[in-house]
């Protein structure tokens, strides 16, 4: 599904489908693979703004928010990835803020990671 993701003209599909609910919980999986693929696959989706409104009814940003809180960098890194594209559209900032995604946003701003630190810092700007 990651892979599908890639491609823009999925990216809306992909949102519109069944397929956004078990994507959305497999990002929740205990494997750690799983669930980073899972959170790429939200964040590749969430590139397009048109699925945002399908990602929020699904919940993602609350799930996300708090999977920026993983001990495992691949996982936090794609979940910070997918909460940078979503906080592209307004809407999402108070769903975000709602979710005490400052918590999770401060604690990635602190990461040794360089992509992490880059995606918090997309997070920062689009929160202005």
């Amino acid at each position: 599904m990651c892979n599908l993701a890639l491609s823009d003209e999925n990216k809306l599909l992909i949102a519109q489908s069944d397929v956004l609910t078990p994507l959305v919980s497999l990002a929740q999986s205990p494997d750690i693979e799983v669930s980073r693929q899972a959170c790429g696959a939200l964040a590749n989706i969430a590139e397009d703004v048109e699925a945002h409104p399908n990602m929020v009814y699904e919940q993602s940003m609350h799930f996300l928010v708090f999977l920026m809180r993983s001990r495992h960098l691949d996982v936090h890194r794609e979940a910070t990835r997918a909460v940078a594209n979503l906080l592209s559209s307004r809407e999402n900032h108070a769903v975000f803020l709602e979710e005490d995604g400052l918590k999770s946003l401060f604690r990635i701003a602190k990461s040794l990671d360089a992509e992490c630190e880059y995606h918090a810092a997309l997070c920062f700007r689009k929160l202005r």
